[in-house]
Parts: structure tokens; sequence; C-alpha cells
């Protein structure tokens, strides 16, 4: 009694929570890939869209945003300027190979397309509050 006891305190006490992650991409073959990828990370719930227009509307429910730079409707850069708030931790994905804009945004992380799920996991990792 007294170890099944001990070992329900150990459970509640380390009990991990999931992150909700929103994932805003436009291409359709790499959010599906994002989805797979979320399939299989522990720790991680994502949320997938496909433009900048519905990242909008999830950035107060989400404890992570991954945003694409160049989408339709809401660009990256308008969903962070637009949000202006700090409580959900945003990365910021591009192709473009330096970008200067980045540096005067709130944001916490950003990868150089192509990305993997290793890049992608690593940052998330960094980045998780608990």
């Amino acid at each position: 009694m007294l170890i099944t006891n001990n070992i329900q305190w150990f459970i509640g006490v380390f009990r991990v929570e999931e992150c909700s992650v929103l994932v805003a991409e436009d291409d359709d073959d790499l959010r599906e890939l994002y989805e797979h990828w979320f399939d299989e990370m522990d720790g991680f719930a994502g949320e997938f869209v496909e433009n900048g227009e519905k990242a909008q509307s999830y950035m107060e429910d989400v404890d992570i945003a991954i945003l694409d730079i160049d989408m339709p409707k809401k660009t990256g850069y308008e969903v962070v300027e637009d949000y202006g708030k700090d409580d959900t931790l945003i990365m910021m994905v591009t192709g473009r190979a330096a970008d200067e804009k980045l540096v005067d945004l709130p944001v916490n992380d950003y990868l150089n397309k192509p990305v993997n799920k290793d890049d992608i996991y690593d940052s998330l990792e960094k980045m998780t509050p608990f």
C-alpha cells in the first residue's frame, strides 16, 4: 500500500503537461508533414492552419505558435505585429537566408527552411515553459 501511494504521488508531481502548438503553413504538403511529425512527438499537441488570418484567431489559445513568414491573407510578420502580446511563444520559419525584420519582432526562435522534425522538436524543447 505504501509503495502504491508513493508511486501515485510521484506520478502526480511529475506529470508532464502537453504543450499546445499552432502551426501556420500555407503549403499543403509541408503542413501534412508537420501533422505527421506532431503525431510522433511526445508532449506537444498541434493545431494546423493554412493562412495568417486563421493563425491570428488561434494565437491566444496556444502556448507556442510556429508561423511561416510568407502566407496568404496575413503574413507571419503581420500576425506577430497584430498579436502584440507576450503570452504566446513564437517561432518563425522562413525560406529567406537572412531576415533583418525578425530582429525587430518579439520572436523567440526562427528556423530556415528546409526544416526537419529534429530541428522543430529541439526548438520547441528550448521554448517550452514547463
